[in-house]
């Protein structure tokens, strides 16, 4: 019965990971070109910020990008995708393993390559592959930094912390459970890593272009209401459901200090000294920061994929009653992973699903740092 079980779950995980595979067989990859393209104005001495046909969508990431993606630029167009997507799947799966390592479970156990194949198969790891995005290079360093902290190598954690900062400051968050639990070494070092990038971008792009970037990119950035399908962010959510721009943005203002402040408050009551307790933080801190970004497109909550396995072996190893956790997971995963290709024929407070998900899966984890505190 056990060699069924995990022929079983071979085939499942195998399956899902072939499916996934598919995004092979596209012929764009959108966000690729402001990867692919960026970099082309560098080594041609020009501000990579500029109006192209090529790029997809304007050009916002930082500097510091440009410089890493050159040499791809080595390549033809195609092949460089294809070459950044294979890169980026095996990010993915380093990912996925960093967290078995980091939870003491076997990756080629059952359990755990069940829950890889359910990875596979969720729309935001399907859409940020077939969107060339970086998202999984990120996710990457950030799995590298909690793995290293959990090893006590702080300087190496903070050097991954400051580098995953610096190409798309989606962790920012973690700067706060860092100041929180007073992991000063890893704060500093992250600090010194940013300043140091920075200085890298100016020598190499010049300071014209990284104050461009910081002044006229950046706030244009943060600034910007999107109501698209796409953005489930709490922003995203607002601007769907409230027309009038002063009260939602009064909204969101509310909302996020009142989810920071309760996240800190409860943080600092929880002084559990247990590695697979702060994992949980991190999970809580991980959730918070593609709820309250400005824009969450749905292939950013790939950054939820460490979030739900430390949620669901720290309900496996120590929740007695397991059953209503386990489905209260199960619907948030289903609403974060689910996709509706014709998203306008559904009324706009169902499109905000995959908000509904992570909400969710941040109000269970919180719930639990409290019940087992």
């Amino acid at each position: 019965m056990e060699i069924l079980k995990k022929i079983a779950v071979l085939i499942f995980f195998t399956a899902s990971f072939l499916w996934l595979c598919k995004v092979f067989l596209l012929t764009s990859y959108p966000d690729f070109t402001s990867f692919y393209y960026g970099p082309l104005h560098v080594l041609q001495g020009q501000n990579p910020y500029v109006k192209d046909s090529h790029y997809f969508t304007p050009l916002v990431y930082p500097p510091i990008v440009m410089i890493l993606f050159v040499p791809l630029v080595l390549f033809p167009y195609m092949l460089a995708g294809h070459v950044w997507l294979a890169m980026s799947l095996l990010c993915l799966l380093t990912s996925l393993f960093l967290c078995s390592k980091i939870n003491n479970i076997q990756f080629f156990s059952n359990v755990n390559m069940f829950f890889c194949g359910l990875v596979f198969l969720s729309f935001p790891v399907k859409f940020t592959l077939g969107m060339g995005q970086i998202n999984l290079l990120i996710l990457l360093l950030v799995m590298l930094a909690i793995y290293y902290m959990q090893k006590k190598k702080k300087v190496v954690s903070g050097i991954f912390i400051g580098v995953s900062l610096m190409i798309k400051f989606f962790p920012l968050l973690l700067l706060i459970l860092l100041a929180l639990d007073k992991k000063w070494k890893v704060f500093f070092t992250t600090v010194i890593v940013c300043l140091a990038l920075l200085f890298i971008s100016i020598y190499v792009l010049h300071i014209d272009v990284v104050i461009h970037y910081f002044t006229q990119i950046l706030p244009n950035l943060l600034s910007s209401w999107k109501g698209d399908y796409y953005n489930q962010s709490l922003s995203g959510f607002l601007t769907r459901e409230m027309p009038n721009v002063l009260f939602r943005s009064i909204v969101r203002i509310i909302i996020s200090l009142v989810l920071v402040c309760l996240t800190i408050v409860l943080f600092l009551k929880t002084n559990k000294k247990d590695k697979i307790f702060y994992l949980l933080k991190i999970a809580v801190v991980l959730t918070l920061s593609v709820l309250l970004n400005s824009f969450s497109w749905q292939h950013h909550f790939v950054f939820l994929i460490p979030a739900y396995y430390f949620v669901f072996f720290y309900i496996l190893k120590k929740v007695r009653n397991k059953r209503n956790y386990m489905i209260m997971l199960l619907i948030s995963y289903i609403l974060v992973g689910i996709n509706f290709a014709h998203p306008s024929d559904i009324p706009t407070l169902i499109q905000s699903h995959v908000f509904y998900g992570a909400f969710l899966l941040y109000v269970e984890t919180l719930y639990i740092l409290y019940r087992y505190a």
